[in-house]
């Protein structure tokens, strides 16, 4: 039972309404373009438009929004501050009510937030995506965790219980061979990022 020794945890499982979670990442290469003006005659030779120059060290931003809403008690929701391998930033929470429920005998909390966190030590090309867990036990989550080790060192090594169990499964994926099955909804692995995708490539069949 990975998460029983968290108070943070929440055991009113029944009582979460609606628990959503949304992670964008954005690269941050540290490159900047520069546009040239040039004349009719260097653009006819073919001489490039724009140059490229290396700004800054590359860097990885994580921005994270929930939506939880909870009957009768309020729901646990991320805490604002720095978390394993991501440095916290800021962000918002929003409270919608409390709201009457329809028999007016209690109330429905309604929080939802925005976090902007970089992400220090982890590659997501190599590594993979960390996503949002719950705060109620699912079958997957228990699973995930029960197969994770913990890496020697580096940002990995701070993951989350989930997150670390299906890093480590992520590590052993093969897509391409047809035989292999992940289940983990806390880490999107590296194994399923493929370059080709984004020039048009289209896998061949098969056989």
């Amino acid at each position: 039972m990975p998460y029983s020794a968290d108070p943070a945890w929440d055991a009113q499982y029944n009582l979460y309404k609606t628990w959503n979670s949304d992670n964008v990442y954005k690269e941050h290469t540290g490159k900047f373009v520069i546009p040239l003006a040039l004349s009719e005659a260097q653009r006819a030779a073919g001489q490039p438009s724009v140059v490229i120059v290396d700004a800054f060290a590359p860097y990885t931003e994580r921005v994270m929004t929930f939506d939880v809403k909870k009957a009768s008690r309020p729901p646990v929701i991320p805490k604002p501050t720095d978390s394993g391998p991501f440095v916290f930033l800021g962000g918002q929470i929003k409270f919608d009510g409390p709201t009457a429920n329809s028999r007016a005998d209690a109330f429905d909390w309604t929080v939802s937030g925005a976090y902007v966190y970089i992400q220090s030590g982890t590659s997501a090309d190599t590594d993979g995506y960390v996503l949002t867990g719950f705060p109620v036990p699912l079958a997957q989550q228990y699973d995930s965790a029960a197969l994770g080790t913990i890496p020697d060192g580096g940002a990995a090594a701070e993951l989350g219980a989930d997150a670390l169990g299906g890093y480590t499964v992520g590590q052993t994926l093969q897509p391409s061979n047809g035989y292999w099955s992940y289940s983990c909804p806390t880490f999107f692995p590296a194994a399923l990022l493929n370059a080709d995708l984004a020039i048009g490539a289209v896998p061949p069949p098969q056989n």
